[in-house]
């Protein structure tokens, strides 16, 4: 369903949305969803947007979007087996480079010959 399907309004820019925290009610339901992980974050987006229009004149308002509800998990690792690879990869490289690096200084500098 459109909200203008002759297409005479133009598409709000990026700057008419908008994020706010849960109200007491919304953080409640995210936090019944959660159960005892606990809530990382709750949010709903807003968009400035006709809400109404009687007339000649046409009523713009904020509309909430339905809520974005993130639940924490401690048990969650940062990072998966593909990126410990990764970062193992990453530690070796940067150890040999380090390794490299103190062998030229030490061999440039005359205390260390």
């Amino acid at each position: 369903m459109h909200a203008d399907p002759t297409g005479l309004i133009k598409p709000l820019p990026p700057n008419k949305t908008r994020l706010r925290d849960c109200n007491p009610d919304e953080y409640k339901s995210c936090s019944n969803m959660c159960g005892s992980k606990g809530v990382e974050s709750c949010k709903v987006s807003q968009t400035w947007r006709v809400i109404e229009r009687r007339e000649r004149l046409t009523v713009w308002g904020r509309v909430d979007s339905p809520m974005s509800c993130s639940c924490d998990d401690p048990d969650e690792e940062f990072c998966g087996e593909g990126c410990r690879k990764v970062l193992k990869v990453v530690s070796d490289v940067a150890t040999e480079m380090l390794t490299i690096m103190i062998i030229i200084v030490c061999s440039q500098t005359p205390a260390f010959s």
